[in-house]
């Protein structure tokens, strides 16, 4: 007993099968909440889709090896020792969420969203105008605009809500499914001035007042994640737990290779390299789509920096 079980005539013992999807399906969860995952460690629940397909592939190409190799891992490896190994990788894995939190599914739910142009503006602002060029979730899934009931002189213009604060208790209000919270690209200008955002009962009032013309998205949602329902704190939860097995797994599909032939290290240390190589890449594209806007904290002189040659050493230094 001390050994794993034979393989059956069908295929591998019912246990390791299990323990092979297992495996696969919370390592490709915890590949996806990495790569998928925004500034706010949230990613939405469609980016799922790629875990599992990458969950099919992980799954295929371990049970092949398995049962190709099953004769030389079942006498290599006692039960015991695969145990042992797993209970170091569990140990690994709340270590590295308790430095490293899990990136979390935002679960979208009911919720209500109003806007409110205030009509007060700072001392040196010249206007009280509010616009906010783009809404979208916490996950990133946009907000179209056109969900609003606008009331007052609230109204879409050239694709961005828009309000002069003329009437300080006129309201954009959204009602329907919000994930995590929302982000507000908002307009930072000399002529703006002050607004209030109500999400699901919680305001903050912000100061859109610049003396120079930017545009910065602002997150909203603290009291979404203080009062979360039953199914966001599923969510993280679970999300916790597979970023902890998914660990163990990686460490054990690492370490079973070294029990075994060269050729099956080398094999495995080209998937490794490729997974690393494809989450660059993936980085590398990110850069390409990015359209966020720029911090208008930023100072001139890193302005000024920022837009020298690559090639020039004030650039560097």
């Amino acid at each position: 007993m001390n050994n794993i079980s034979m393989k059956s005539r069908t295929g591998l013992p019912i246990s390791l099968t299990i323990f092979l999807g297992i495996a696969a399906l919370t390592i490709s969860i915890l590949l996806v909440s990495i790569w998928r995952r925004n500034d706010y460690n949230v990613y939405s629940l469609s980016q799922l889709k790629w875990a599992a397909i990458l969950t099919a592939v992980l799954f295929g190409a371990a049970y092949g090896l398995a049962f190709f190799q099953f004769h030389r891992i079942a006498t290599a490896i006692s039960l015991n020792e695969l145990l042992r190994q797993a209970a170091i990788g569990v140990v690994v894995g709340l270590v590295a969420s308790w430095f490293w939190p899990a990136a979390v599914p935002a679960v979208p739910l009911p919720g209500n969203l109003q806007i409110q142009a205030l009509g007060q503006q700072n001392e040196a602002a010249s206007g009280a105008n509010v616009e906010i060029r783009k809404i979208s979730n916490l996950d990133g899934s946009p907000i179209g605009l056109k969900r609003f009931q606008l009331s007052g002189e609230w109204k879409i213009q050239n694709g961005h809500l828009v309000s002069e604060g003329r009437q300080p208790g006129a309201l954009a209000e959204y009602n329907g499914p919000i994930a995590g919270g929302v982000i507000l690209e908002l307009r930072y200008n000399l002529d703006a001035g002050q607004a209030r955002v109500t999400l699901n009962g919680s305001s903050s009032q912000v100061d859109l007042y610049s003396d120079k013309g930017v545009s910065y998205p602002q997150a909203f949602g603290e009291a979404i994640w203080q009062n979360a329902g039953w199914q966001q704190k599923l969510a993280t939860s679970l999300a916790f737990a597979f970023q902890i097995i998914g660990v163990a797994g990686l460490i054990l599909l690492l370490w079973l290779p070294f029990r075994l032939k060269w050729r099956i290290r080398s094999a495995l240390l080209i998937l490794v390299l490729g997974l690393i190589f494809l989450s660059y890449l993936r980085i590398k594209l990110d850069y390409a789509q990015f359209n966020g806007g720029r911090a208008f904290r930023d100072t001139s002189t890193y302005v000024q920096t920022a837009m020298q040659p690559i090639t020039s050493s004030s650039f560097w230094i």
